[in-house]
């Protein structure tokens, strides 16, 4: 439907980037960055058009190619990482990626949502990782430092994992 939508007219931008979501899911990431770059090339002024390729860095592993792109997102829109549907694109890869969720925690410290940073850390922190210290020099997570919660999260993790700042 979606590719007869382009057919029909392939000047509506949504639908490359709804038929990048499709092959997303099916974990064809190729076709899917090709399917968001088209999205970007077209409006390069939406920003969960970047969030969305941002996602298949993401899964590919190349998180410093996946944050630069969702920082152009966080810069048009500073608010796209506070919605509810944002990062949203269910992950066609199973496996627990403790990377993919530190840097997830990232950039939502970066956005100063303390919650779902938190959640993001916690996933990490419980598939494996344990590089707290990298938490301590990032500054992504100033905007979220101070808040109870992160602050005693970290606290009790390393403790746990016996990681002294």
């Amino acid at each position: 439907a979606i590719e007869r939508s382009i057919g029909l007219n392939p000047k509506y931008f949504y639908a490359y980037n709804n038929l990048g979501t499709v092959y997303f899911a099916q974990n064809d990431l190729k076709r899917a960055e090709k399917l968001f770059r088209t999205a970007i090339k077209m409006s390069s002024k939406v920003a969960s058009f970047y969030v969305n390729l941002g996602q298949v860095y993401l899964e590919r592993g190349d998180f410093p190619k996946a944050l630069e792109v969702i920082r152009k997102a966080l810069k048009m829109d500073p608010t796209i990482m506070n919605r509810d549907n944002s990062l949203s694109i269910p992950s066609p890869n199973q496996k627990p990626n403790p990377n993919k969720s530190y840097n997830l925690a990232r950039l939502y410290a970066a956005s100063g949502d303390a919650e779902r940073s938190l959640r993001h850390l916690e996933e990490a922190v419980r598939n494996g990782f344990t590089h707290l210290d990298w938490v301590d020099s990032e500054k992504d997570f100033d905007a979220v430092r101070d808040n109870p919660k992160f602050a005693l999260f970290l606290s009790e993790a390393r403790l746990k994992y016996r990681v002294v700042p």
